[in-house]
């Protein structure tokens, strides 16, 4: 799909960035649409005697007003994910595998839904648990190296980069260098009265070897980014999607889209 389109007797909707933006302004009473924006609305059938359909009002209220924005990429395949706005009670996600992101399929689901959406979008079930216990923390170019290598590095060889002390976490790393499932991140933000803005991330490595939370740790002596590589369950990971999305007491107000 690469336009904006509904249809009214499935429901099924696909917007394009343009369309997006048109429907949170038009929701907010800021300039009115442009030509362009109107056109591809009412091309798309997203209009009904010269307003917004009704069965799409929700959505464009949610795009307009969110309290929580959300992103979720998918670090092995550019340009897919999605990207989510979240009120008080609803969840639109606009889903998409273009690299361009030209025009994505909508999700709509009650926000307490998100974190099963999400699970779903990752392919979240269950993982073989990793041999390692401990996490371990590395130079983050030689994690990008790793599950780029294609099966070119071994545990003797990665030994020689990196001495680990657990000899269990050699094999882990070169299993991870012969291929993994997937790679993904997901992030909220949004308003808070402490901080402007507040955010959550989680990054997570899938691999027949088991499932790995990988999170930033301070610069190394040279200045080289460092990162924590956690062994992490599979209900582990499902809990931190379910704690991702703020409780609505701690957001204080809407983020401009």
């Amino acid at each position: 799909m690469d336009k904006t389109q509904f249809d009214a007797g499935t429901g099924t909707l696909s917007l394009t960035p343009s369309a997006i933006v048109a429907l949170a302004q038009a929701t907010r009473g800021l300039d009115p649409l442009s030509v362009e924006a109107r056109a591809e609305l009412s091309s798309g059938g997203l209009l009904e005697s010269g307003g917004l359909h009704r069965r799409l009002m929700p959505v464009a209220e949610t795009i307009g007003r969110s309290l929580v924005r959300l992103r979720l990429d998918d670090l092995l395949s550019r340009g897919s994910g999605c990207e989510g706005w979240i009120d008080a009670s609803l969840a639109v996600l606009v889903e998409s595998n273009h690299p361009q992101r030209v025009a994505g399929n909508v999700v709509v689901a009650p926000r307490a839904f998100v974190p099963a959406t999400l699970a779903r979008a990752v392919l979240l079930g269950p993982r073989t648990r990793s041999k390692v216990g401990e996490p371990l923390e590395l130079d983050a170019g030689l994690l990008e190296a790793l599950l780029t290598a294609g099966g070119a590095l071994d545990a003797d060889q990665i030994a020689g980069l990196l001495d680990p002390g657990e000899p269990v976490w050699l094999e882990t790393l070169a299993a991870l260098s012969r291929g993994i499932r997937g790679r993904w991140r997901a992030g909220v933000w949004w308003n808070s009265s402490t901080e402007q803005p507040s955010a959550r991330l989680i990054e997570i490595v899938d691999s027949d070897s088991g499932l790995f939370l990988v999170t930033t740790r301070p610069r190394g002596a040279m200045g080289t980014r460092r990162i924590e590589l956690r062994p992490v369950s599979s209900r582990q990971v499902w809990r931190l999607l379910c704690a991702l999305v703020p409780p609505a007491d701690q957001v204080t107000e809407p983020l401009v889209p």
